[in-house]
């Protein structure tokens, strides 16, 4: 089943940068020369996404609306302005464009992955044979600070979103393939007080929906300076061919 269509995380503050001195929005915070959503947008494009949903913050609108719009995009963007109060709210502010496809990709726009391990991850989401609501991607390094544990078997079935830690086996990144079926529990979600994603994701599984895990070496979630740093060294890492030489890097 072809996903073609994304959701866009983009309305985070950026608090932690802010502290540290940055006074660029959160995402236009530069990864080894490329903005975050530049970044995230060229994996999006490479994978076969055509149409990307962003939502962003009103304070960051205009800034990164201006960015995207001078680079030379195939995929479509369409923009949602909207200040939330969570990243739950940003997801639900989209779901009036993604709960028509079938299954749609969610990413947030602080998630830097291996662009291979990325694609494999989409290619997967779109397998048909599959019995799982969610496609959930995981690793087991771990650099946040208030990381998501889940517990998943030995196929990657996801048992428990945020279990005890003596039975956690890694963490979510950031990057999801959903069936349109799980904004089923939007009403359940905001009658319950949920804002956040994590709790959202702890809800689905508790409630029945059938999540699945997907590995990644790693992923980081790039929330401050040393989580960039960090995401860099990742990237330079990657970019070196098996035989030793430094393949080219994404530009400005």
């Amino acid at each position: 089943m072809r996903v073609d269509v994304a959701g866009l995380l983009a309305a985070g503050s950026g608090e932690r940068f802010r502290q540290a001195g940055f006074e660029l929005p959160k995402p236009l915070i530069p990864v080894a020369g490329t903005p975050l959503i530049g970044r995230t947008l060229a994996l999006l494009e490479a994978g076969g996404i055509r149409v990307v949903y962003v939502v962003v913050r009103e304070a960051f609108a205009e800034a990164v609306r201006r960015y995207v719009e001078g680079r030379p995009l195939r995929l479509t963007v369409h923009w949602v302005v909207r200040t939330t109060p969570g990243s739950l709210h940003s997801f639900f502010a989209l779901a009036p464009f993604l709960r028509e496809h079938p299954r749609f990709l969610l990413t947030t726009v602080d998630a830097v992955a291996d662009p291979a391990e990325f694609q494999a991850f989409l290619a997967a989401g779109q397998a048909d044979d599959v019995s799982w609501d969610g496609l959930l991607a995981c690793t087991t390094f771990v650099q946040d600070e208030r990381p998501l544990w889940i517990r998943v078997d030995a196929e990657h079935r996801i048992l428990e979103v945020a279990p005890p830690p003596d039975r956690a086996t890694c963490v979510t990144g950031g990057l999801y393939v959903f069936s349109s079926r799980v904004f089923q529990m939007m009403e359940s979600a905001q009658a319950q007080g949920v804002h956040r994603l994590r709790d959202f994701l702890r809800l689905l599984a508790e409630s029945g929906y059938r999540l699945q895990g997907y590995h990644f070496s790693r992923i980081i979630d790039v929330d401050d300076p040393t989580d960039r740093t960090e995401a860099e060294r990742f990237l330079g890492r990657r970019s070196r061919r098996p035989d030793g030489v430094t393949g080219s890097r994404e530009s400005p």
